[in-house]
């Protein structure tokens, strides 16, 4: 029997109405530093030391052939050299980005008209489904009702799924069964992966109904995490990141805390030991920062501790963090405005992925070989239906194996 049996026998007496409940446990202290700063051209990917990888890969890095003094055939302990400070990368994997990668539009950004492929307001909430073999892509309209698309790699259009009105913004996978969808109307939805219409399955905590359920982890044993921050209102007196268990009960295993501590992007690392938690101020230039938690195995955690900080010189562009992935290497990526930064997993930054005029909201790896980021932007002026889906091809897997 597959380790997700637990998850899968416990999902059926909550799937038929709405749970809720469980206790407050203690919450943690955040806290960061705005920043601001520029980029290189649309589409393009450059080394920390602000080179840019060329079409023609003349450019990969510092004049070594390394990405910032990184072995570029991935030799390496994971440690910083000891005489210049630079990242040194794992042997077992290679430096993520690619030689002159480019990341490329797959539908969107046109402005919006009538066509499904581009009459979306802000697009968010990316998640790879291999049972589809496609990736997910909430269309989380800010003004009216959102929906879900799925999107299959250099497909001609993406497939609207019926009954979606809901709202949806992060989608998270429960292996074979179905996944999750946070959503701006306070709840917390479950879809079977055979077709059905998304169902509720949280709706409140303490007897009130969450914030605006955001992005969403799910732990190989079911446990659910979502971000609950108030862009939508404030329900719940704070923000908090909260512990669905598969049977429903509802733990705060972070929070509240102040109305402008955002907690937004959320993901794991490989092993799913640390959580990853993105905090996003409501307003641009206030401090953002990404905290990490020790992951226990009866789903609480421990005390947070600072990953990164939007200091300016290696986190956020514009004070601004949104959804996290993270591959198999355990390199952590970040949604930004203007593109998307990595981070190994000891908090040196080593790339970034520079989207021109592009707040990017939502991040995952897909395809048939895992190797391929999705990233979705939107327009960080207005959300004027000029969002897009792109995708990059990467020298490290990441997301679901099946």
């Amino acid at each position: 029997m597959r380790k997700y049996s637990l998850a899968l026998l416990l999902l059926p007496a909550c799937l038929v109405y709405a749970c809720g409940g469980g206790d407050d446990s203690a919450g943690n202290d955040d806290g960061g530093g705005g920043s601001e700063g520029g980029g290189q051209l649309d589409g393009t990917v450059g080394n920390p030391d602000g080179t840019v990888f060329g079409v023609d890969g003349s450019t990969f890095g510092k004049d070594s052939g390394t990405a910032d003094g990184g072995a570029k055939d991935g030799s390496g302990d994971g440690s910083k050299d000891a005489n210049d400070g630079a990242v040194v990368f794992d042997g077992n994997y290679p430096y993520p980005l690619p030689d002159g990668a480019v990341a490329v539009i797959q539908w969107g950004g046109t402005g919006k008209t009538n066509n499904p492929i581009t009459d979306v307001e802000f697009i968010d909430g990316l998640q790879w489904v291999p049972q589809f073999g496609a990736v997910l892509v909430s269309d989380a309209e800010l003004v009216g009702t959102g929906t879900l698309y799925k999107y299959t790699i250099d497909a001609a259009a993406p497939v609207q799924l019926p009954g979606y009105g809901i709202n949806p913004i992060g989608n998270a996978l429960l292996a074979d069964a179905g996944f999750f969808s946070g959503s701006e109307t306070g709840k917390l939805y479950f879809s079977p992966l055979d077709g059905g219409p998304p169902v509720v399955f949280s709706a409140t905590f303490g007897g009130t109904r969450y914030n605006q359920p955001n992005d969403v982890v799910v732990r190989n044993d079911g446990f659910i995490y979502m971000t609950d921050p108030n862009y939508s209102g404030d329900q719940q007196g704070g923000t908090s990141v909260f512990l669905v268990r598969p049977d429903g009960g509802t733990t705060t295993v972070v929070g509240p805390s102040a109305a402008k501590t955002e907690y937004n992007g959320i993901a794991f690392s490989p092993d799913q030991k640390t959580l990853y938690v993105s905090i996003t101020n409501d307003t641009f230039g206030l401090p953002s920062n990404i905290m990490k938690y020790a992951v226990n195995a009866d789903g609480t955690l421990g005390v947070g501790a600072n990953f990164i900080t939007a200091d300016g010189g290696t986190a956020t562009r514009n004070g601004g963090v949104d959804g996290i992935t993270v591959d198999d290497a355990g390199n952590v990526y970040v949604a930004v405005v203007g593109g998307v930064e990595i981070y190994n997993p000891a908090g040196a930054f080593i790339g970034f992925i520079t989207l021109s005029n592009r707040n990017v909201s939502s991040l995952a790896f897909g395809g048939a070989d895992r190797r391929t980021l999705f990233i979705a932007a939107n327009d960080p002026v207005a959300n004027d239906g000029k969002s897009a889906l792109y995708r990059i091809y990467m020298n490290v897997a990441g997301g679901p194996t099946r």
